[in-house]
């Protein structure tokens, strides 16, 4: 299986992880799996050193294949930039190589966490595929287009862009499955694609790809989450941490907060009420401000997110589908800040809604240090998720249960 990850942000690769373990465990076949991406390849090596090592897993970087959003900051993201940036990727990729390697591979199916030009790939090279996602990247691009940005530059980009999110919605038809996640926005390529239960074969003349002619059909499945489970409990987590059951522990945890954005928080009441001590992801610890130490602590660089949001009380970050995902399953309220041109934010927005696990907290609010209002509200909250979350298992089980077919 080779599984395409884009290189857009942290959460493709989490669920990369969790549909790749499953694939792995599985005691029907031999399977063998192959993550393809632009990111940091110890993002998935650390997760699979005894499956490396026995040749059952490999990492493969490549240039990208797509870029998601281009951001100026952690809540804003460029219209046009992403856009130019996508077409520029798509305009140079080395497609007859990528088959090449396809077919060296012996590759017999394709993942994709999203990159469109994966299921084309896989289509030309006559290997099934099926998109793991709740978001795509024709709605997200298409959105774009209408943003005043865009919609003030020349006829002729416009129209090169509108070209291109037309290509995109070709390439996604390619796949022969969606595996549609919760909290998905309309995805043009899928939402008049068959939905099914389980997968089936063809009919008869339909070929391999489900439909007549060489024609790709899409079928849809709709997966429950694809999320990390804790692995330890919450008083281990936080005796390890150093922090004692008397104290509230809100986690910071807010990729991409950097650039333009400058944020202040301090140890006084505005920022975290009495008795409450707050965590920070590693990778944004702000080294330039002198927090108090007793009240604000960094986290390990390898610190495993869902173990750490078991020990915490509430979350702080943004509106993205791994923490809402872990929020809402591990059933911890997040407080979000709002980011602009986030297409996806409304439709996973609602999953936190539904479920009693959000509070929403105002930028200006979140960088002046105004956090302590927020918090004490998110505490009332008494998240309410009850429902699946194997979904990395369902998407393993389908792929197999396709390939066995």
């Amino acid at each position: 299986v080779a599984y395409y990850c884009t290189g857009h942000g942290l959460g493709h690769a989490t669920r990369t992880i969790q549909v790749a373990r499953e694939l792995l465990t599985t005691k029907q076949r031999d399977v063998k799996v192959i993550v393809v991406s632009s990111l940091p390849g110890h993002i998935f090596r650390n997760e699979f050193r005894e499956e490396e090592e026995t040749k059952r897993f490999a990492y493969r970087k490549i240039r990208p294949l797509d870029c998601g959003g281009v951001q100026m900051d952690a809540f804003k993201v460029l219209p046009v930039e992403s856009l130019e940036t996508y077409y520029e990727l798509v305009s140079s990729l080395a497609r007859d190589a990528e088959k090449e390697w396809l077919r060296e591979n012996k590759v017999s199916f394709v993942c994709s966490d999203t990159v469109p030009a994966a299921c084309r790939l896989a289509k030309e090279c006559g290997i099934p595929s099926a998109v793991i996602s709740n978001l795509s990247w024709d709605f997200i691009y298409a959105e774009y287009l209408s943003m005043p940005e865009v919609a003030t530059l020349e006829p002729e980009l416009r129209k090169r862009y509108r070209v291109m999110v037309e290509g995109i919605v070709r390439d996604y038809e390619c796949a022969t499955f969606l595996f549609r996640l919760p909290g998905a926005h309309p995805m043009p390529a899928f939402d008049r694609a068959e939905a099914i239960s389980w997968p089936k074969p063809p009919p008869p003349g339909a070929g391999r790809f489900g439909g007549r002619n060489g024609r790709p059909k899409t079928q849809v499945l709709e997966m429950p989450f694809v999320v990390r489970p804790a692995r330890r409990t919450r008083g281990e987590v936080r005796r390890e941490l150093g922090i004692g059951e008397d104290k509230k522990v809100v986690l910071l945890l807010f990729g991409g907060l950097s650039g333009d954005v400058s944020w202040e928080p301090d140890g006084s009441p505005r920022t975290l009420p009495p008795g409450w001590v707050c965590g920070i992801a590693h990778g944004i610890w702000p080294s330039g401000l002198a927090l108090p130490r007793e009240q604000f602590f960094r986290l390990p660089r390898d610190a495993y997110m869902p173990d750490v949001i078991t020990a915490s009380d509430v979350v702080l970050g943004k509106i993205g589908y791994g923490s809402v995902s872990e929020c809402v399953v591990l059933r911890r309220p997040l407080i979000f800040v709002p980011r602009a041109n986030f297409a996806e934010e409304s439709y996973l927005r609602r999953i936190l809604e539904e479920n009693d696990t959000c509070v929403e907290l105002s930028q200006g609010d979140f960088c002046a240090g105004n956090w302590a209002d927020a918090i004490q509200r998110a505490d009332l909250l008494r998240p309410s998720f009850v429902g699946e979350a194997n979904g990395g298992r369902k998407c393993a089980q389908a792929i197999l249960a396709f390939l066995d077919q």
